[in-house]
């Protein structure tokens, strides 16, 4: 609690002045409203790679000169809220599904970042229209994601950020709860 203490008023010492602290709060507002996403996962359909209660950082400014990839880890506008997937397909690209793989055009996609265990199930087949994305959540059986939705695509226009900090604030709530025993 010390250490808190201590943090807080060294940053009120270094902010004293009025000025500095207005110029410290604008910029902040700036960076975070122009520049960076912040975000917390609040269900487990990215788990492992984003585990319910992780904190993630996105880069605004991403896409601004290229479009998003296959495999980017995006935060995207879904009806009133801020979704994150993952990026399987883009505009142009045959989605189907065997075997519990995922193929886009007709080649396995590899997937490094899923277990091996890990099944995609399901019976439809996608071609996404330009301008769009296919997303999965990495918990595939547990994700609700473009293989359910009325509109399986994600209008490129709706992508907020691409994540590319993922703080794992889940070990801290693991650790609360076992030191509480």
């Amino acid at each position: 609690m010390n250490f808190i203490k201590n943090q807080l008023l060294s940053f009120v010492r270094k902010y004293r002045s009025p000025l500095k602290l207005l110029a410290f709060i604008l910029i902040s507002f700036f960076v975070f409203d122009h520049i960076l996403l912040c975000g917390v996962a609040i269900s487990g359909s990215m788990e492992p790679t984003i585990m319910t209660n992780d904190a993630m950082l996105g880069n605004r400014l991403a896409y601004c000169f290229h479009s998003p990839k296959r495999g980017d880890i995006i935060s995207f506008q879904h009806g009133d809220e801020v979704w994150c997937k993952r990026v399987v397909a883009i505009a142009g690209d045959h989605v189907s599904f065997q075997d519990g793989y995922v193929y886009i055009n007709d080649q396995k996609d590899e997937e490094p970042y899923l277990d091996d265990d890990v099944e995609t199930n399901c019976t439809k087949e996608f071609t996404v229209p330009d301008g769009k994305l296919f997303v999965l959540g990495d918990h595939r059986e547990y994700s609700y994601d473009s293989r359910y939705w009325d509109n399986p695509y994600v209008d490129c226009s709706d992508v907020r950020a691409r994540m590319f900090i993922i703080l794992p604030l889940h070990l801290l709530h693991h650790s609360n709860v076992s030191s509480s025993r």
